[in-house]
């Protein structure tokens, strides 16, 4: 099997994605999860162990009411600006035909999310395990493979995925490439913004 397809996927996963809804709030929902999941990491027991039932049942709602409402959030504000601009691109050059529809856009963004989870627990499990001491332990090294590996596979779904919806090839996959990267960082800066200043206000 080609390399690239062992860690991108290879393209036919992508032009047999489909625009069935009942997998993409399934998939909303655990990207819902994972968020909130990797940002709490060591703090989530803390909201929960020897507290009074009234702040569990509390803490517990606002938590998921936080999955639902930041899946939605992540999922929908990266898809559908990407879904227009490469529409629009698409558009300006004559005779192009793709396959893909704004829910196909999101499927892509939710499978890239959902493959590299596996790579930041392991990585965050590890960090957590050693704490102040990773820089002196040999595990260091697994962690920053690890990291660098849940980067690479991350940017390079997304953008091969949506690469493949649209039949973009070439320079206009390299201009997706750099597209994805600045408004994926641009979008996690402002999602931890609103995860400090509001959940973890909110949370007791």
């Amino acid at each position: 099997m080609n390399p690239l397809d062992m860690l991108l996927l290879p393209k036919s996963t992508y032009n047999k994605l489909t625009n069935n809804r009942f997998v993409l709030y399934t998939g909303i929902i655990l990207v819902g999860i994972r968020d909130i999941g990797l940002f709490l990491w060591e703090k989530l027991p803390g909201y929960f162990a020897g507290k009074p039932q009234e702040v569990v049942l509390s803490n517990g709602g606002i938590l998921l009411a936080a999955v639902l409402i930041m899946g939605i959030m992540d999922v929908l504000f990266f898809s559908y600006p990407l879904y227009d601009l490469l529409s629009f691109i698409k558009k300006r050059r004559e005779g192009d035909t793709h396959s893909a529809t704004a829910v196909k856009v999101m499927k892509v963004y939710i499978l890239a999310n959902l493959i590299v989870t596996p790579l930041d627990v392991a990585a965050l499990s590890i960090a957590s395990h050693f704490g102040n001491n990773l820089t002196d332990s040999p595990y260091l090294i697994i962690v920053q493979v690890l990291s660098i590996l849940a980067v690479i596979m991350y940017y390079g779904i997304i953008t091969r995925g949506v690469s493949v919806l649209f039949n973009h090839t070439g320079l206009y996959t390299l201009l997706i490439l750099i597209t994805v990267i600045l408004y994926s960082d641009l979008l996690s800066y402002i999602f931890r913004f609103l995860d400090n200043k509001v959940l973890i206000t909110l949370l007791r």
